[in-house]
């Protein structure tokens, strides 16, 4: 028997087969906001920089691409944003096994508001100089 973390992205789907019945990952901190790559990204990439090439009008071509940014100028999807999106009202024809489960459905909205909450309440305990 494996211990697994309330903090995997696997934890929720094991948690809930019903929802997951494919293991899909959960949210973890590397989800990008739409339109954003991460693994391209030179912000999240620990690098130096020797040189800056400059054009023929002396100018720098090291020009990073804009991308679309999430409140406090995140790219990455935060933990209530992933949980808004699952609890939305899905159109399209689209079927969402959450929202038609009842009980468990609403055991699966606590579990992700006491998974955010705890981690929020975390981050402020471990930033407390930052703050």
């Amino acid at each position: 028997m494996q211990h697994i973390s309330q903090h995997s992205p696997a934890y929720m789907s094991l948690r809930y087969l019903f929802f997951f019945p494919y293991s899909e990952e959960g949210w973890h901190t590397r989800i990008p906001l739409a339109d954003n790559d991460l693994t391209d990204n030179i912000n999240l990439h620990a690098h130096r920089r020797t040189h800056i090439e400059l054009d023929d009008d002396g100018e720098d071509n090291d020009v990073a691409p804009q991308h679309r940014r999430g409140r406090g100028c995140s790219i990455r999807v935060s933990q209530s944003q992933y949980y808004a999106f699952q609890f939305r009202n899905h159109r399209d024809g689209v079927f969402s096994p959450i929202l038609h489960r009842g009980r468990l459905c609403q055991e699966y909205i606590v579990d992700a508001w006491v998974y955010t909450e705890f981690n929020r309440l975390n981050w402020a305990k471990t930033h407390q100089v930052e703050l």
